[in-house]
């Protein structure tokens, strides 16, 4: 049956292959607009193919022949959709969907350098196309170009990805497998760019059932890495219900941790359980766990059949936002920073509930002035580590994801425990939301000078250069150019000096829950 495939010389990037026709044949593909890309017809020797929509790709696309395949040249005229047919009179035999997209073709899924990485399988040209990994473990993949394209999976049940990391030009995603099947990890264009939701890129995951090998995996740092990247793809599932046993039923779920044996719990199934004890990575049946807790349970008293401790999701979220980033030294801290945030859950979801409102207002300042956020952003830069300055802009331009932000300030307040951290328990809640407060009231002020009388000649150089001096002056320590002035100018005069007060109003409140929770883990921590 004639069917559309890959060509022999074509990379993996580009074509959605899904095998229905025929095994190996393509149901999608993408031409960069103003590009072309190659696309091969088995079977259809005599058959018409044409492009239902010319405006997106023109029928004017080159042919030649390689044994038994016609390849075809398409290009991308508009950004858009057609489908390219073939087939006999009216009568369509065969078909492909065709996505004309805008940005670089050049990127592609890559094996990274240093990696092993033994399940990778490439193409001709290097290109990575498939990873084969086992259910619990997890392997580095890596996306060359498409520096602002979204890359997630299509079947976040079988595999997941993990926090990026960047490497020579290259960004770098561990790939968890979640359960046995396939998943395709999609690089696509994000929404308001031309052809959004198109996919550039993809990587095939095969999730091959777990070694026969149970028990212990792995240890320390290794078992930390693959503790996180289990937490943060299972965090947010459905809890599984309760787990029958001869003995009684058992409800296992994230974020529990169990008994004297302080096991947590990172993910739960009814066939498998992965959980930390001490500095070392489980992976086991979840009915020899269910057995284990329970016989447990009864040998040394029931209490011991009940988590030590059950959090909420909230609280994990903070708990990924602590361990976002760097390694650390030993799994174990993972329990321990756990139990700690599980002690001040109330604080935690206190500044949970409150976050979403305060960061949304800031979010709003940010897009409605961005040179004046600019400006902000550079000077406070200048007094603020890095990770505590992304914590506050990765919140800024998502305030649903508190979590990260909260967890950034309990990883700089325990900062003993983490080797790339040096800084007292009282200095990031100041340096990060107490500036950005203080630099807001200060435009405050600043704005007061753009309230001019009517009539007054040359008013918008005139309040220029005041503000100006306004920003120069002790205090904000902030040097305009002319044309930053005069941008600002038009933007704070959008803004009354009542609202600018109340965000900086908001940020001091907000400032001030934070410092209740870190005084509490400094107390704590003595």
């Amino acid at each position: 049956m004639a069917h559309f495939l890959r060509p022999p010389s074509g990379g993996a990037s580009g074509y959605d292959v899904d095998g229905k026709v025929a095994p190996g044949s393509v149901w999608r593909m993408q031409v960069p607009l103003g590009g072309a890309r190659a696309i091969a017809l088995w079977g259809g020797g005599d058959l018409t193919v044409r492009s239902n929509n010319p405006g997106v790709v023109p029928n004017e696309f080159g042919e030649r022949s390689s044994g038994d395949l016609r390849l075809l040249t398409l290009k991308g005229r508009s950004p858009g959709t057609s489908m390219l047919e073939a087939g006999v009179g009216g009568q369509v035999w065969t078909y492909v969907q065709v996505q004309v997209v805008a940005g670089s073709s050049v990127c592609g899924f890559v094996k990274p350098k240093g990696e092993e990485n033994p399940g990778a399988k490439l193409d001709q040209k290097g290109q990575l196309w498939r990873q084969e990994i086992f259910v619990a473990e997890r392997a580095f993949v890596g996306l060359s170009g498409g520096r602002d394209l979204i890359v997630s999976s299509n079947n976040p049940a079988v595999a997941q990805t993990g926090a990026e990391i960047v490497r020579g030009g290259v960004r770098v995603f561990p790939v968890v497998g979640l359960r046995t099947g396939d998943a395709m990890i999609e690089a696509t264009v994000p929404r308001g760019q031309p052809g959004a939701g198109s996919v550039l890129a993809h990587l095939q995951v095969h999730v091959f059932p777990a070694r026969p090998d149970r028990g212990p995996i792995c240890s320390g740092p290794e078992a930390a890495r693959r503790a996180m990247e289990i937490l943060k793809t299972s965090v947010n599932l459905p809890a599984p219900g309760p787990y029958p046993t001869p003995y009684g039923p058992v409800t296992l779920q994230v974020g529990q941790v169990w008994g004297p044996k302080s096991r947590l719990i990172l993910a739960a199934g009814w066939d498998r359980v992965e959980y930390l004890e001490k500095d070392t990575l489980y992976s086991v049946r979840t009915a020899d766990l269910a057995r284990e807790i329970l016989l447990d349970g009864m040998i040394e008293g029931m209490n011991r059949a009940r988590p030590m401790a059950e959090l909420s999701r909230v609280v994990m979220q903070v708990v990924l936002g602590i361990f976002a980033g760097p390694a650390v030294s030993a799994a174990g801290i993972i329990i321990e920073l756990t139990l700690l945030c599980g002690a001040y859950r109330a604080e935690i979801e206190e500044l949970y509930r409150t976050g979403p409102r305060v960061f949304a207002e800031l979010r709003s300042f940010r897009e409605a002035c961005p040179v004046t956020w600019g400006v902000l952003v550079r000077k406070i830069e200048q007094h603020t580590l890095g990770f505590a300055w992304d914590a506050v802009k990765e919140t800024v331009s998502n305030p649903n994801n508190i979590g990260f932000f909260i967890g950034r300030v309990i990883r700089a307040c325990l900062g003993k425990k983490f080797a790339d951290i040096q800084m007292g328990i009282d200095e990031i809640p100041k340096l990060t939301l107490g500036k950005l407060a203080f630099y807001l009231g200060e435009c405050a002020v600043a704005v007061t000078l753009l309230h001019l009388p009517e009539g007054v000649l040359d008013a918008a150089a005139e309040t220029s250069r005041q503000l100006k001096t306004s920003f120069a002056k002790p205090g904000l320590d902030i040097n305009l150019s002319d044309d930053e002035a005069a941008k600002v100018n038009r933007e704070l005069a959008g803004y009354t000096e009542k609202r600018l007060r109340q965000l900086a109003g908001s940020l001091d409140d907000y400032q001030a829950l934070l410092q209740k929770l870190t005084d509490a883990l400094k107390r704590a921590n003595r």
